[in-house]
């Protein structure tokens, strides 16, 4: 779940940048990246919030905006060229350190890869790299986003892109002839991740191969099989920011957890954009439910049955090894199997109610280890006293009331 807040910052002209500031509800980030989306997109895209999503559930709060020129930040004749887009990204970082936590990772997607290549060096908090589809011969791939820029355009969101993303394509075109994208990656001296796709026909996979052999190591190279260059499919943006999170968790230095403290065992937490998505945030741990696509949730968690079963399962589960452990028993593996479902009560005809149900909880049980079938009997008796077991069939309190 994210908590996305939209900013602005002064780059070194006093032009107001517009962005977005993604961090994980409920808790401090642990890590704050800065994301450069490609130079004909803008940070709503699909693509760019799939891959925020992933790095924010993994505790890395992100900022991405608008470059000069580019959607909502200003316009100005003596700005939109390369050089420039590279001081907006310096005043990014120094907005994260001034607001929150210094930067430690770069994500770039296509151009903005390399501009977070050129880039990375004049950040001295950054540890670690990661680019998408990004060009590694800047003059070669300037004429191919002349050639193409109609094309990368289309495949944008709706299937079209707006004037100002176009005009500021084109201008900030000026100065990437200047650039020595390949003596930069020898000497970025940070951890990089190349991320392509072989079936890029933008930027062809042969530029990720020249930033990939340039560098040194630590490097590592991730193969985006079937992705477009933009990332249309959410599946793909979505696995890009996971292997990101994932891979940078090795390179980078992340703050202790900080949590903020719900005055209550559990805090949930569901906003209206987000439809059915809930963070779940459980003394130091964040979980999500959700609901299946076939009744309008995004499937991004575990249904509250389904979250109800697997505390049950787990439970029982946890009680069953402490017994055998107590009792010395090679109990060496148990499984827990689990089906939920509700029927109509034997008695609705006497209490003509027809919402009368029995909720029924069947649990099936596996054991490994040389267990006798005495031992085996036994634990299927303490499985039926685990206490959520025990708090599901006895009396219950249930009140409901508006907080203060």
């Amino acid at each position: 779940m994210i908590k996305e807040t939209s900013i602005r910052f002064s780059n070194h002209l006093g032009d107001q940048i517009s962005g977005t500031l993604d961090l994980p509800l409920a808790m401090a980030p642990r890590a704050m990246a800065i994301f450069a989306h490609c130079f004909s997109c803008h940070g709503n895209r699909l693509a760019a919030k799939q891959i925020r999503k992933a790095l924010t559930k993994k505790g890395i709060g992100v900022l991405c905006f608008d470059f000069s020129g580019l959607v909502n930040s200003p316009v100005r004749d003596e700005l939109n060229a390369f050089p420039d887009i590279l001081d907006d990204l310096v005043a990014a970082a120094k907005y994260l350190e001034r607001e929150h936590l210094s930067p430690r990772l770069l994500i770039g997607h296509s151009l903005g890869g390399a501009s977070l290549l050129s880039v990375a060096k004049r950040i001295e908090s950054v540890q670690a790299v990661a680019t998408i589809s990004a060009p590694g011969e800047t003059k070669k791939v300037q004429q191919l986003f002349t050639t193409q820029l109609s094309k990368i355009i289309e495949m944008s969101d709706n299937g079209h892109g707006n004037e100002e993303g176009k005009s500021g394509q084109e201008a900030v075109l000026p100065g990437l002839e200047n650039v020595d994208l390949s003596s930069t990656v020898q000497k970025l001296d940070k951890a990089l991740l190349v991320m392509h796709s072989p079936q890029d026909r933008v930027v062809p996979i042969e530029e990720a191969a020249k930033i990939y052999r340039a560098a040194h190591h630590p490097k590592s190279f991730v193969s985006l099989d079937g992705a477009d260059h933009l990332l249309s499919d959410k599946n793909d943006s979505y696995y890009v920011g996971q292997v990101i999170a994932a891979w940078a968790s090795r390179y980078i230095e992340f703050a202790p957890d900080a949590y903020e403290k719900p005055d209550s065992q559990v805090f949930v937490r569901l906003n209206h954009a987000d439809k059915y998505t809930c963070d779940i945030r459980a003394r130091n741990h964040q979980l999500m439910g959700d609901e299946p696509t076939d009744i309008g949730g995004a499937d991004a968690g575990p249904t509250p049955y389904e979250l109800l079963q697997s505390a049950l399962g787990a439970c029982t589960a946890i009680t069953l090894q402490m017994y055998a452990s107590r009792k010395k028993w090679p109990l060496e593996e148990v499984r827990v199997k689990l089906n939920f479902n509700k029927r109509h009560s034997k008695d609705v005809e006497k209490t003509q109610d027809p919402r009368a149900f029995i909720h029924a909880f069947e649990i099936l049980l596996e054991f490994d280890g040389d267990l006798t079938e005495e031992q085996k009997d036994r634990l299927v008796q303490i499985a039926n006293k685990c206490p959520v077991h025990r708090t599901l069939i006895q009396e219950k309190e249930l009140s409901v009331r508006l907080s203060p």
